[in-house]
């Protein structure tokens, strides 16, 4: 039997009770979370990549719609909005959003969005769509990083510093796992803890000296193993 991975976001501690109730009684739903406001809401899809949210729309600070700005297209999982407000409605299918609900509703209602939800999930399958953006959170402050405008990552056990010309940010996620969702036209692994925006390299350093110069002068390292494969890629972009 399948399982879908579900997080909970309203601001009444009642109604996320009430919902989880529901969702529990259905043995293909796990429910990981529960979040009070858009902002925890962003940080714990980015965290835990949950397949269906079910989501409130008036919440103090981030609303529903502005927490979905935060993402990334590909972060973003299927939404069922679950709101007392209708005038929301075209807005909610102009995000793409599985299902809209308007409390208060029946069990069966509830589950016939959670089915949409799951086989949108199932129409998805293996899809292999590329980031466009990164989302890091610095105490209370979210930051949406293109990735156009990230020059390198460095790996730092579950987490990965992304770097810009202006900042660096940590991004929860494995660099492996983050190099698999980025565009291999444009990012390339150079050593086993860096990945490098080709459009930034300035130069190869040769010799025992090995290394890799960036347009800002910032130095990496270059593995002597990867090294045939990053010439290789640099000469594919010509």
């Amino acid at each position: 039997m399948p399982t879908y991975t579900l997080l909970i976001v309203d601001d009444e501690p009642g109604a996320r009770e009430g919902t989880r109730a529901l969702l529990e009684q259905d043995p293909e739903i796990t429910v990981i979370g529960e979040c009070g406001n858009g902002e925890d809401a962003v940080t714990s899809i980015v965290d835990e990549a949950p397949q269906i949210v079910v989501l409130d729309i008036e919440m103090p600070g981030l609303d529903g719609f502005a927490a979905l700005a935060q993402l990334d297209p590909v972060m973003r999982p299927e939404v069922v909005f679950l709101t007392a407000y209708e005038e929301y409605a075209l807005k909610a299918f102009d995000v793409e959003a599985a299902d809209y609900v308007l409390k208060p509703f029946s069990d069966a209602r509830l589950q016939q969005a959670i089915e949409r939800a799951k086989a949108r999930v199932r129409a998805r399958g293996s899809e292999q769509l590329t980031l466009t953006r990164l989302v890091a959170r610095q105490g209370n402050v979210t930051h949406v990083i293109p990735v156009d405008q990230i020059d390198w990552i460095e790996g730092a056990d579950y987490y990965a510093r992304v770097h810009t010309a202006t900042a660096s940010h940590m991004v929860r996620m494995p660099l492996t796992r983050l190099l698999k969702q980025l565009d291999d036209r444009q990012f390339v692994r150079i050593h086993r803890s860096v990945i490098v925006n080709a459009a930034r390299i300035a130069r190869i350093i040769p010799h025992a000296d090995l290394g890799v110069v960036l347009a800002s002068g910032k130095r990496l390292p270059l593995s002597r193993r990867l090294r045939p494969r990053l010439e290789e890629f640099l000469r594919s972009r010509r």
